[in-house]
């Protein structure tokens, strides 16, 4: 290390000390430089639209009870009716139309139940009214039953089921059949 050469009148006045290494000072500038630098670095602010959109589609679901028709003789001559519930949950205001299918036995667009131990039937109607002379079937805009669900987006619709009293007597047994039903919105 170079020596110094001090005028003879300073030197009472200066202490010799050692001189910090370069990490020291180094460290010594970026603490002074963050201590003096702003908490936030925002150069400017800036503020757009960010636009939000849904499309509700029009939308329906369907629930029906079974038809059951219960314990029949049809020895007596007389009609047996039975009824169902159709149950819609859709949008607000949506239309709806409710078709009825054929059933899984149907001939010659009769409905009929099957028994389950033999080949035997016993034919049946659903009807759209009480008096069971609207026959509700799949033939949109004539058989068929249309609505609106209005604002609670519900609504209940009962299927009347008949066996005709003229039904011929059948073999005894559990008979059944499935129906489908179709709601278009």
């Amino acid at each position: 290390m170079p020596s110094i050469q001090l005028h003879k009148h300073f030197s009472p006045f200066l202490k010799r000390t050692a001189r910090p290494s370069h990490a020291a000072r180094a460290a010594t500038l970026l603490l002074a430089s963050a201590m003096l630098a702003p908490a936030t670095a925002h150069a400017g602010t800036s503020a757009g639209a960010m636009p939000v959109a849904a499309t509700l589609l029009e939308n329906c679901v369907v629930t029906a009870t079974p038809l059951v028709f219960g314990d029949i003789t049809l020895t007596d001559g007389a009609a047996v009716d039975s009824a169902a519930t159709i149950a819609l949950v859709c949008t607000p205001l949506a239309s709806y139309e409710v078709a009825l299918s054929d059933g899984a036995n149907a001939s010659g667009g009769t409905r009929r139940m099957k028994n389950a131990l033999s080949a035997d039937y016993i034919a049946y109607g659903i009807y759209s009214d009480a008096a069971r002379t609207l026959p509700w079937g799949d033939s949109s805009g004539s058989d068929t039953v249309s609505g609106s669900v209005g604002l609670t987006g519900l609504a209940t619709l009962t299927a009347y089921g008949r066996i005709a009293a003229e039904t011929p007597v059948a073999a005894a047994g559990i008979y059944a059949d499935v129906v489908t039903v179709t709601v278009t919105f």
